[in-house]
């Protein structure tokens, strides 16, 4: 019990930080668009990985393919 209180007490405290670094530096939390994601890429990569194809190249490969559609 004691390790498990320490993790959630260091949990809340890592998030805490994080939310008043973000708003002393008056960033925005990230978002998708931020980092040109188009909707279409996370889907392809999650269903390539659901089916196998979970490699390096293929989750690239489907990336790719995924935010050209």
């Amino acid at each position: 019990m004691p390790r498990a209180l320490t993790g959630l007490l260091a949990g809340l405290a890592f998030g805490a930080s994080g939310a008043v670094f973000q708003t002393i530096t008056r960033n925005r939390w990230p978002a998708g668009h931020d980092r040109d994601q188009t909707p279409g890429r996370r889907p392809a990569v999650v269903a390539g990985i659901s089916f196998g194809f979970g490699t390096a190249s293929a989750t690239t490969t489907l990336g790719l393919l995924g935010g050209l559609f």
